[in-house]
């Protein structure tokens, strides 16, 4: 909520007035794609951070209730990098379709030099740290969420 305060002080010094409504997610869902919303996302997997939130979506696969890509960003220019990204033969090559996405050289992607179709208002970077005698096993090629395979964890050298 105070990052929502901040964003409407700062838009009155460019003359816009910004109503704050607080709201569960139930509500909030039914409201994102006609409403301006503040939004939180945090993930380092470029398959739920980047490609889910700007790939297209096709009317048919439009649902009210689904929080990816709510501003209803379109491209196709910048879908058929996203779909270069995903076919990337690993998490490194793919790297520079995501980049590329956010801007195409010619004016289109969804970053700020592009389409912009985002107020990015602030980044949270975030450092893990594991004790070296910890097997986390193989990390999937194009990112995944560190705890997903949190069970098949080991620690090396011990005996449970």
């Amino acid at each position: 909520q105070s990052l929502a305060t901040i964003i409407s002080e700062q838009a009155k010094d460019l003359g816009i007035e910004v109503v704050l409504k607080s709201a569960d997610w139930d509500t909030i869902y039914t409201k994102m794609y006609s409403q301006a919303v503040v939004m939180q996302q945090s993930s380092d997997n470029p398959y739920s951070a980047v490609y889910q939130q700007y790939y297209s979506k096709d009317k048919e696969g439009y649902l009210e209730s689904d929080y990816r890509n709510p501003n209803a960003y379109n491209s196709s220019e910048v879908d058929a990098i996203l779909d270069q990204g995903m076919s990337a033969g690993s998490l490194e090559d793919a790297y520079q379709y995501w980049s590329k996405a956010a801007y195409t050289g010619s004016g289109a992607g969804f970053g700020p030099n592009g389409d912009a179709p985002w107020l990015w208002a602030a980044d949270n970077h975030f450092g893990y740290f594991v004790k070296n005698d910890i097997n986390m096993g193989t990390i999937s090629k194009l990112g995944q969420d560190y705890y997903c395979n949190i069970l098949d964890w080991t620690r090396e050298g011990s005996s449970s």
